[in-house]
């Protein structure tokens, strides 16, 4: 028995908004040309880099954020959430593509456990985000929304 994957795409009723829907079942990459053009004109996965500050040494990494972003964000569009799929994803020739980094056989795109630590690394930034917006003129509110705010990443 095959497996065919089934793509469609459909458009809101109201042609003001430019706002498309497409599945694609099963998870796979029937749609992640398509995934990545739509990004080349939106040109989120830039936007995203530019707002994620990366403090690491450039003249000492192996994978630029953008690629890192890029991997986790089309994983998860397309169907693979875990960061264990990464571990197959990552020697794929069409998942290397998408990123744009290019097809490199001796250096696949990133381990799960480097895309844990890029995950971590905005966590983390966001949860001291949080620390500087104070709200309250008392050390224990704030805190207390500090501990609560925390909570909701975890």
């Amino acid at each position: 028995m095959t497996t065919r994957a089934i793509s469609t795409c459909t458009s809101p009723k109201n042609n003001k908004s430019p706002a498309a829907l497409a599945t694609f079942s099963p998870p796979g990459f029937t749609g992640a040309v398509l995934l990545r053009e739509v990004d080349r004109g939106l040109g989120l996965i830039d936007a995203i880099n530019a707002c994620i500050p990366d403090p690491r040494n450039q003249d000492l990494i192996v994978h630029k954020q953008r690629t890192l972003l890029a991997q986790r964000i089309f994983g998860i569009a397309l169907g693979y959430e875990d960061l264990n799929d990464h571990q197959t994803l990552r020697a794929n020739p069409v998942f290397q593509t998408i990123t744009e980094r290019g097809i490199n056989e001796q250096l696949p795109l990133a381990s799960p456990p480097t895309l844990c630590r890029l995950e971590n690394r905005i966590k983390e930034q966001q949860l001291y985000f949080f620390a500087d917006r104070t709200s309250c003129h008392e050390f224990l509110s704030n805190q207390f929304r500090l501990v609560l705010s925390s909570a909701a990443y975890v």
